[in-house]
């Protein structure tokens, strides 16, 4: 609780996180703040690391505002446009209950794997990697439409379903985390010299 404390953070916590661009999605959730409820936290640097993007992410950025300000969502949504160092990056995933991946498309996600190494659920779009990971770990809840994302944040945040998704995150972090795939390709490499 000390990331909410440092973050000035209190009741729910519902994390965008991330160099944003359409195909994150942002606008899916923040279109419906008011159905998800406080706070719908979006943490992004106003400024893209990739320099050709830079004009786009500040065009999706003004563009998540509007959807804010249209639909007087104020009091749902919070934005903290800023550079996020390393240390604050990981105070913004331990002041989260959820972390939402409303994703367009994509083949994975470095946010998911950042979330996995901290146990927060993540609720997603209905995208194939997402529904990759779901076969296997209950992680994460899958919004099969968009509109489903309110309904679904609420089915996450039951106490019972909750547990449950902690407990996948870490069975899914052993499993797939870093020094797990390390242990793997460690065992192939041996057994490639052995032969």
């Amino acid at each position: 609780q000390e990331a909410r404390k440092k973050l000035r953070l209190k009741g729910n916590v519902y994390l965008i996180i991330g160099n944003l661009q359409p195909v994150n999605g942002a606008d899916i959730i923040l279109s419906q703040a008011e159905k998800i409820g406080k706070t719908v936290l979006v943490a992004t640097n106003p400024k893209s690391v990739n320099i050709k993007s830079n004009k786009k992410a500040g065009n999706y950025i003004s563009l998540l505002l509007d959807i804010v300000k249209k639909n007087k969502s104020e009091k749902f949504v919070r934005f903290d446009l800023r550079e996020i160092p390393y240390s604050l990056w990981w105070n913004y995933f331990s002041a989260a209950d959820l972390v939402l991946l409303p994703y367009r498309g994509g083949i994975g996600s470095g946010i998911f794997s950042d979330a996995m190494a901290v146990n927060k659920p993540v609720v997603v779009s209905n995208i194939p990697y997402f529904k990759w990971v779901a076969k296997d770990y209950g992680c994460v809840k899958i919004a099969k439409t968009e509109k489903d994302f309110p309904k679904i944040i609420k089915e996450a945040m039951r106490p019972k379903n909750y547990r449950k998704m902690e407990e996948e995150c870490k069975r899914y972090f052993k499993e797939r985390g870093i020094s797990a795939v390390v242990e793997k390709y460690k065992k192939l490499y041996s057994s490639l010299i052995k032969n």
